[in-house]
């Protein structure tokens, strides 16, 4: 928050007529967007995705197709609610992010079976690398194939946020993609 309301100090002195802010998922917190679209602030903002979080849920669940930006870049926008208290979103899709996303967890996995063998079951079960893919049950620990599979859901995916409606989707994700 204190990040933001020096930079809408600094800007006063400017005195733009426009100015549009872009953030990071670290800068995402009810302050900060109210500090943003005070005063009629207009923001871009990447949204953490988070397994279980309601809104992450409701954007990837929303049916539609990607429409394709670049070759690394599709989208597919979405608006949850209604009237003036709608919220826009732009999920993001990289195919090639995808990808490697997939690669990297097939080899986090190829390591898991091989250290679930060592019978390190309490450091493999409370690893953030590991823990999330395992499971323990009467066999022991073994590698959950639902989680697994759940977690391609997520692959090269990011959302965007803005509350700018003069901007088109594609103008919200290049815009962040640009930060």
């Amino acid at each position: 928050v204190s990040a933001v309301a020096q930079v809408k100090r600094d800007l006063r002195d400017w005195q733009l007529t426009r100015c549009l802010f872009v953030g990071d998922a670290g800068m995402v917190s009810a302050a900060n967007f109210k500090a943003l679209a005070a005063g009629g602030g207009k923001y871009l903002m990447c949204m953490p995705l988070r397994r279980g979080d309601a809104l992450t849920e409701q954007v990837l669940a929303r049916a539609g197709r990607y429409r394709t930006v670049t070759q690394r870049l599709q989208i597919k926008e979405v608006v949850i609610g209604d009237g003036e208290r709608r919220l826009r979103y732009v999920l993001c899709f990289n195919p090639e992010e995808a990808a490697k996303d997939g690669a990297d967890r097939e080899q986090r996995m190829g390591d898991a079976a091989q250290d679930v063998q060592s019978k390190r079951v309490a450091e493999l079960r409370t690893s953030r690398r590991y823990g999330k893919y395992l499971k323990l049950d009467a066999k022991g620990l073994e590698l959950d194939a639902k989680a697994i599979k759940a977690a391609e859901h997520y692959d090269g995916k990011f959302i965007v946020h803005g509350n700018d409606d003069t901007l088109s989707a594609e103008d919200m994700a290049l815009g962040y993609k640009q930060l």
